[in-house]
């Protein structure tokens, strides 16, 4: 293969374990993807993008069998030098420039699939995702929101104290600790919102809040709606 391609394909629940001589970013658009490699196993999400290297075996796989962007990278645009940074984890977050990235690339896709604007955008996510890699505390932060989170405890992972890792934390994704959570949270809420029948109180705790008013209130600053009036627009 010697150009970039990309496809929005349907991912199964079927694990079909393979590799190929081609880098492969996966970037779930409707669902959680469940991705098994020689590096360890992560799932990737709306926050989150995945990077298969080549060569690599591995396997994915979404219970919802929903959408994602599939883009292989040919082995010639991948600089040795940046192999190696891809280690135990092959997940990205997806802070706020990597999403609109990625918005802009759907777009052309769907107005426009055979701009050549569309491989210099590709170029540019590229060089985003090898800038980024999952570092303990965030990927701790992504397995634990639903707990009290410590922020001695998430300094102590980088090997920082306290403030001078909020200053770190924010140059790597844009924001500080608390907002990123928070964030995290809410993203989380709207998906149990939309999806299942739980109840605003069940909600709020499965995401963290152990009450419900600070939930509503936390929601509501990001959303500029209730969880109840998203829920009214979003669930079928």
């Amino acid at each position: 293969m010697n150009n970039i391609k990309a496809n929005i394909v349907t991912i199964s629940d079927e694990i079909t374990t393979h590799q190929h001589d081609y880098a492969q970013i996966i970037i779930p658009l409707q669902s959680k993807v469940f991705i098994q490699t020689d590096f360890g196993n992560f799932t990737i999400d709306s926050n989150s993008l995945g990077f298969i290297p080549p060569s690599c075996i591995h396997d994915f796989s979404s219970n919802a069998g929903e959408k994602s962007l599939v883009i292989d990278i040919p082995m010639s645009m991948i600089k040795k030098t940046d192999l190696h940074k891809f280690k135990a984890s092959s997940k990205v977050l997806r802070e706020q420039r990597l999403s609109l990235l990625i918005q802009l690339i759907l777009t052309e896709i769907e107005l426009h699939p055979n701009s050549p604007s569309l491989k210099y955008l590709y170029f540019y996510l590229y060089d985003k995702i090898i800038e980024r890699s999952v570092f303990n505390s965030i990927e701790y932060i992504h397995q634990h929101y639903q707990e009290d989170l410590n922020l001695n405890k998430l300094a102590e992972m980088e090997h920082y104290n306290v403030n001078y890792y909020s200053e770190w934390f924010k140059k790597q994704v844009g924001v500080n600790p608390k907002d990123y959570i928070q964030k995290l949270r809410i993203d989380q809420a709207k998906e149990l919102l939309a999806s299942t029948k739980y109840s605003i109180t069940e909600i709020a705790s499965q995401v963290g809040y152990q009450h419900s008013s600070s939930f509503c209130r936390v929601f509501k600053m990001l959303e500029a709606v209730s969880p109840t009036e998203f829920r009214k627009h979003h669930q079928d």
